[in-house]
């Protein structure tokens, strides 16, 4: 895993000097590709990518050596995680899972906290966040491949606002290492879900996307879990 980290932070001055537009001044870039313990996890939560307020309200800095960000992810759950992963983690208790005890884990397209996707889309560059995510999917595809115990994974959010998540896995992340089977069929009448295949090295692992979002407030902050909720027996059946 510390390998696995060293490599992201070798390419940190990279990302930094071809995307800075992407990153708050006051934010320090730190790779964080995963949140937990991925190698025990039953279950992956697949979101974008990291929060910058994670970054900025938490005690990373960008002194930090691969060893010591690598157990704090390993470990994140154990301390204060980010209040985003609240919902997430009402939906995983919903299939008898959680962050908690390491049976579910939480990995990202990106490693890389940028501004909000929202106000990148707001700010015209979207295209340029593509661009970032699109050249992530190695990290990622490695990233998942340490993933040695997961029979399923939840998806949920978009990457900016022309791709839900799955609709850029589909169109981007297919590669001899990783798949996502089923064409991605969007619902216009309101929330939906999509249920997929994965195929990472060969291996079969199931999935199910979410198009409410995590990040969703008042009522809608319980959409998610109901929808996986609903979906539980499906879930449980490849557990």
């Amino acid at each position: 895993m510390q390998e696995y980290i060293s490599k992201l932070l070798n390419e940190r001055n990279t990302i930094k000097k071809n995307f800075s537009a992407l990153f708050d001044n006051n934010t320090p870039i730190v790779p964080i590709p995963f949140f937990g313990n991925i190698s025990t996890a039953k279950i992956i939560t697949i979101g974008a990518n990291p929060s910058a307020t994670e970054l900025r309200n938490n005690g990373w800095s960008e002194n930090m050596e691969a060893n010591q960000i690598s157990e704090r992810l390993i470990h994140y759950f154990h301390n204060q995680p980010h209040q985003w992963f609240e919902t997430w983690e009402t939906a995983l208790n919903t299939v008898g899972c959680s962050y908690y005890d390491d049976t579910a884990a939480h990995i990202d397209l990106c490693p890389w906290a940028t501004k909000s996707l929202s106000s990148l889309h707001r700010l015209g560059l979207a295209e340029n966040t593509i661009e970032l995510f699109k050249q992530s999917v190695p990290i990622f595809v490695e990233g998942i491949k340490e993933c040695t115990n997961f029979k399923f994974a939840l998806m949920a959010g978009t990457v900016t606002k022309k791709y839900w998540l799955n609709n850029f896995l589909y169109k981007f992340v297919n590669t001899t290492n990783f798949s996502i089977q089923e064409k991605p069929l969007a619902s216009r009448g309101g929330a939906f879900i999509n249920k997929h295949e994965l195929i990472i090295d060969k291996k079969s692992v199931s999935a199910i996307f979410s198009s409410s979002s995590p990040s969703a407030t008042g009522e809608k902050k319980n959409v998610l879990p109901k929808m996986i909720e609903e979906n539980k027996n499906f879930i449980i059946e490849h557990l």
